[in-house]
């Protein structure tokens, strides 16, 4: 079976041999879902279309065939949102063109107290004692970032360094009964960079903060004097129930979103 990956159309896969069809696959996915185009940039794809993603700085496609997931951040994009908690920082809209290649990402900008700057949220779904990914894109704005997975008291859990200027893996710091799965970084077009930690988590409820740091080589020390200025670009945060980091879904409201598993069958 040879499958091109130029071949599709609504609830359709095309395959080129055998020219009778006989190769065809239908496709189900009763909802919208995200691929990396040709060019790098993350895009929407329309219910039942097969996803033909590519490599974010180039390469061959593939059809991307994914279990359901739902992210369980609200307002993905929007960081302005009260569910967004800011600690000694600012968050600027809307100042330059993220991986989606729309002018939509904000800066986490540190204000000038010395203290830890931070973008922290909590989510109250989670499922205790299981894997969960967080994840996101980021662009250095003259800083790296810490990411944590942590219990709502921010008390005990997993903290990860990453160098976004040089794609980097830093430190882990785990406290109390924190579990570190996995880590990675990815390089996207434009200097971002898609981080990812998966953790162990052990109650039903959680917080997530990012945390612009002065350098990797403090350790991911998170205090120090801000200029008012500097920070990290932010876009397109997620965490799902799953030990496997897989592609961005979209949260525009408060809301959890769900993206339905990629069927993918041989026509009869």
């Amino acid at each position: 079976l040879l499958i091109t990956p130029n071949a599709v159309k609504a609830g359709k896969l095309y395959s080129v041999i055998p020219a009778s069809g006989t190769g065809d696959c239908n496709v189900v996915r009763n909802t919208t879902a995200t691929r990396i185009n040709s060019a790098g940039l993350v895009v929407n794809v329309a219910a039942n279309i097969a996803r033909i993603n590519y490599p974010p700085l180039g390469g061959a496609g593939f059809i991307l065939d994914e279990p359901q997931r739902t992210n369980l951040i609200g307002y993905s994009e929007d960081f302005t949102q009260g569910v967004w908690g800011k600690q000694s920082a600012f968050i600027d809209a809307n100042v330059i063109t993220s991986p989606s290649g729309v002018q939509n990402a904000s800066l986490l900008r540190e204000n000038t107290a010395t203290a830890e700057h931070s973008l922290l949220i909590s989510i109250s779904t989670v499922a205790a004692n299981t894997a969960h990914t967080y994840s996101g894109f980021f662009k250095s704005n003259g800083r790296d970032i810490n990411m944590a997975v942590r219990n709502t008291a921010f008390s005990s859990g997993v903290l990860v360094t990453f160098n976004l200027l040089n794609g980097t893996l830093g430190n882990v710091n785990t406290q109390g009964t924190g579990v570190l799965v996995s880590r990675s970084i990815e390089p996207y077009i434009n200097g971002y960079f898609k981080c990812s930690i998966t953790v162990i988590v052990d109650t039903t409820s959680t917080g997530l903060r990012v945390q612009s740091i002065l350098n990797q080589r403090s350790n991911g020390a998170g205090n120090y004097l801000g200029d008012g200025a500097s920070g990290v670009h932010i876009w397109g945060q997620q965490l799902t129930q799953s030990n496997v980091l897989g592609s961005y879904i979209p949260t525009l409201t408060g809301a959890a979103v769900t993206r339905n598993a990629d069927v993918i069958t041989v026509a009869p």
